[in-house]
């Protein structure tokens, strides 16, 4: 009878080890499948939206003078980028409910964001085209450099962009806010001005850190070949991506577990720099075939379609703060993360079951995860709970 006993509690067991075998795997499945969806699809319109504004920038401003039009492209992305960013604290403060108001006004404060960002890396770039040429060499050199800056900053996974980087969705009352590097809740008006002029100037890093892997990409994969040298892209990045989904939970124990702060630091920008390589690399095939097969003959028409079509289904599909490069949100500094959640790949459909399932775990809004709570009158700092 005992043994019967001993028999039915082993095959019990067994059943559950394999239910919850089973049911990983599901979820492996899923998460791929929900990531895949996120570079391929939100992916392609954010790169289409980029492509196109870049593509009517190079048609409209100044394109018979390279050097007036990055001036200008930078100069007008920086002022604006930093009008931006200093004026959605008094948005916060103005849409504190979810109204037709805040729906228009958040997004309009996007968009007009996200087009700001666009010319000051079009500025930044261009500028290093004038001043140093596109040689193989200054691409090497400056990319190193850029690295450098932004390794000694903390800051290297602002170097991953979307679709690698975590998808912010536009669902919190909050969720165009860029909290800077420097960004302190009660910090003077002086202070403020400097740390979100040096957020900017960190971005414009940023993106010559992008246009140095791409130079180096443009001089090493069929450079005679462009449509050759989309689908080599492509594969670089699928194949990055498939490193990064294989290891992501490895990464996450080896983070978990790391004995110091310098092993999780060197973990961390490790798997930065790798996003970041596959991002650049889905971007360049996506930007390619843009310009191979969107209207080419006709240079104002495709650009005005694409730039249409892609900014408004981004939108419709809560994704348009992505367009923006949210790489530019400081939530902590390299080598601070110890839940491991920054080995996360991005998902669209668990983020938007989970906000719309009743009894579903309260999502935080990006200021209460970085230690500011709004309350209907004012906007208060407090101790973030360890236990949150």
């Amino acid at each position: 009878m005992m043994e019967n006993s001993e028999n039915s509690a082993d095959a019990n067991r067994s059943v559950d080890t394999d239910s919850a075998g089973g049911r990983k795997c599901v979820y492996g499945v899923i998460s791929y499948l929900d990531c895949s969806f996120v570079i391929v699809v939100i992916g392609g319109l954010v790169v289409g939206c980029w492509w196109s504004t870049w593509s009517l920038m190079d048609h409209f401003v100044f394109p018979d003078d390279a050097k007036l039009s990055s001036w200008t492209s930078f100069s007008v992305g920086a002022f604006f980028s930093f009008v931006f960013i200093a004026l959605q604290d008094k948005l916060v403060k103005i849409c504190k409910t979810k109204t037709a108001a805040w729906c228009i006004a958040t997004r309009l404060h996007v968009y007009l964001y996200s087009v700001a960002v666009i010319k000051l890396w079009r500025g930044s770039w261009g500028l290093l085209w004038v001043y140093a040429g596109q040689t193989l060499e200054v691409y090497a050199v400056t990319w190193i450099v850029t690295c450098v800056i932004l390794w000694i900053f903390r800051i290297s996974y602002s170097m991953v962009a979307a679709p690698l980087a975590p998808l912010p969705l536009d669902l919190d009352g909050d969720y165009y806010y860029v909290k800077t590097r420097y960004y302190k809740g009660d910090a003077g008006i002086l202070f403020r001005t400097l740390e979100i002029t040096a957020s900017v100037l960190l971005q414009a890093v940023v993106a010559l850190v992008w246009c140095s892997v791409w130079g180096i990409t443009d001089h090493i994969l069929y450079p005679d070949d462009i449509t050759k040298s989309a689908l080599a892209s492509f594969t670089a990045a699928a194949s990055l991506v498939l490193v990064l989904f294989v290891f992501r939970y490895p990464a996450i124990f080896l983070s978990k577990h790391a004995k110091n702060s310098v092993a999780r630091l060197v973990l961390e920008d490790t798997w930065f720099l790798l996003q970041h390589l596959a991002a650049v690399q889905h971007w360049r095939g996506f930007w390619l075939l843009y310009a191979i097969f969107i209207l080419p003959g006709i240079p104002p028409a495709g650009p005005v379609i694409g730039h249409l079509v892609a900014f408004l289904v981004l939108t419709f599909m809560f994704c348009g703060y992505a367009i923006a490069i949210a790489g530019m949100t400081c939530v902590s500094k390299d080598g601070e993360n110890v839940d491991g959640s920054v080995f996360q790949l991005p998902t669209y459909f668990t983020q938007m079951v989970r906000h719309f399932t009743p009894h579903s775990e309260p999502r935080q809004t990006s200021l209460e995860m970085d230690g500011i709570r709004h309350t209907n009158e004012i906007t208060v700092e407090y101790e973030a709970d360890d236990s949150a």
